[in-house]
């Protein structure tokens, strides 16, 4: 039987009812929330009219809350937002780089529509913040170091509120190195060195440096906001989530509709992706011949496989059969703020796969190992055998930023165009295209849950090559 409260103004006149309908009890015994909800008392109504009426629509509404048709009035959406990212990540359905991800969208999304209710959330409220933010864009916060920074780390002048770790290392003299830096900043080793370097670094990495050195961030570093228009794809990505937990909600029955899926989106229009001709790969590969083994294998791998560079630093040796020259991908090495660096399952069933590389990058490979396993022996227990084929000096998996610190190193000593480790998969893929190899074969080794994904990825380049096959057709045909 629902319960029914009335509710009166300070001049006690009668003006609604609240209406609650026991839920339930959950598998641990503990009493759920009650269902609840409000009946508005007309004015005109005699409170015995008004007290028949609320006791009708409370019969309705226990029915429905049975049946599972009712709806929380007061909850809202950042409320029901929270729920089901609490139980995705719960279930495992999120992996931790789409969680992190999320978490970044709901800082601007719940401020303009986290406290609307959310069977009162409409398309237009949608329609609205995406507007805004296509309005207001983003601000781009940079941090320039100062000359001070390095005064600290190389005089070792920390300051009173120093993280313990440096303040144990100093006292002990020892020198301040980037990796106890980066450890107690939770942040990679290679920003530390950029910074030192005097190069420009994300804001909040440069905040998370100074605090651990022990000092306001404005003492050793100047920061720089410019604002930022965001692309319709990131706003699609806001758009994403919340169609994602509006969809769940209806899946649920708490809201009639999904509103997101009748909102405006602004139109994106897509960019033709950043590839290397086959003369500019030529180029590269001779400036990763001048580099250390490890890289030197690590930008070929880069080069033959497509593989994203998280798949790559995932490999153990165990993976590589030298014999078939075969390379099976099936881990992925990221790396956040809370976590650090991690290592976790490829990006879907599609990812896990397996390669064929060429005999010259298998002996490269083959040159490497023994490198490494020398490596191992004269450390003598200082670096532990963890398999990894990519590894730091303890044994443990690269941080995937030290990848694009690397590639930034070789791009300006070199004089070469910007090096982005997926701008070889894209590479990969234009030149496997040019040979006419069919979609399906460019898909499975690039790891894409569908054939689609690939053709909408590359269409201007699928278009090229269907031209260079028309040409080639003539030129089969015609012949006198």
């Amino acid at each position: 039987m629902a319960n029914i409260q009335a509710r009166r103004n300070k001049a006690g006149k009668l003006i609604s009812f609240s209406i609650r309908v026991f839920r339930g009890r959950d598998e641990n015994g503990k009493q759920l929330k009650p269902y609840v909800t409000t009946f508005a008392v007309e004015p005109t109504w005699s409170e015995s009219t008004a007290e028949r009426k609320a006791k009708a629509f409370a019969a309705i509404y226990e029915r429905d809350c049975k049946e599972g048709k009712a709806t929380d009035s007061r909850q809202s959406f950042r409320d029901y937002a929270e729920y089901v990212l609490r139980e995705k990540e719960r279930a495992g359905v999120l992996k931790k780089s789409t969680l992190a991800r999320y978490r970044d969208l709901t800082r601007r999304i719940y401020p303009e529509i986290g406290a609307i209710k959310l069977k009162d959330l409409r398309p237009q409220h949608l329609t609205n913040f995406y507007g805004k933010l296509q309005e207001l864009g983003n601000v781009d916060r940079t941090a320039k170091p100062k000359p001070a920074l390095t005064k600290v780390v190389d005089e070792k002048r920390l300051g009173l509120s120093a993280h313990q770790q440096i303040i144990d290392a100093v006292a002990e003299g020892k020198r301040i190195s980037r990796e106890l830096i980066a450890k107690c900043a939770n942040i990679s080793s290679s920003t530390v060195s950029l910074m030192l370097r005097g190069n420009e670094v994300k804001a909040d990495k440069a905040e998370a440096v100074a605090m651990v050195l022990g000092y306001k961030t404005e003492q050793l570093f100047k920061i720089i906001e410019k604002n930022k228009n965001l692309s319709a794809k990131t706003i699609n990505e806001y758009h994403g989530l919340i169609s994602s937990i509006l969809a769940q909600a209806e899946k649920e029955m708490l809201v009639p509709y999904n509103a997101a899926s009748k909102a405006i989106l602004p139109k994106i229009h897509k960019k033709e992706v950043d590839f290397y001709q086959p003369e500019q790969i030529e180029e590269i590969k001779k400036a990763f011949d001048k580099e250390q083994l490890r890289w030197r294998v690590f930008g070929y791998m880069l080069i033959y496989t497509g593989a994203r560079r998280g798949e790559i630093l995932g490999l153990h040796w165990t993976d590589i059969d030298f014999e078939n020259r075969q390379v099976c991908l099936r881990r992925n090495v990221l790396y956040n703020n809370k976590d650090g660096v991690y290592v976790d399952t490829l990006k879907n069933e599609s990812s896990v796969r397996l390669l064929y590389l060429p005999q010259s990058v298998i002996d490269m490979l083959v040159t490497y190992k023994q490198w490494q396993t020398e490596e191992i022996k004269r450390l003598n227990g200082y670096r532990a055998d963890n398999g990894y084929v990519f590894a730091t000096e303890k044994g443990e998996p690269l941080n995937p930023g030290t990848v694009a610190s690397w590639l930034e190193r070789v791009e300006k000593k070199n004089g070469l165009p910007h090096l982005h480790s997926h701008a070889f998969r894209h590479s990969l893929a234009s030149a496997l295209f040019g040979r006419n190899v069919d979609p399906v074969t460019i898909s499975k080794t690039l790891g894409h849950a569908q054939v689609s994904t690939t053709e909408d990825i590359y269409a201007h380049i699928i278009e090229a090559a269907k031209k260079r096959s028309a040409d080639i057709l003539e030129d089969v045909y015609n012949r006198k």
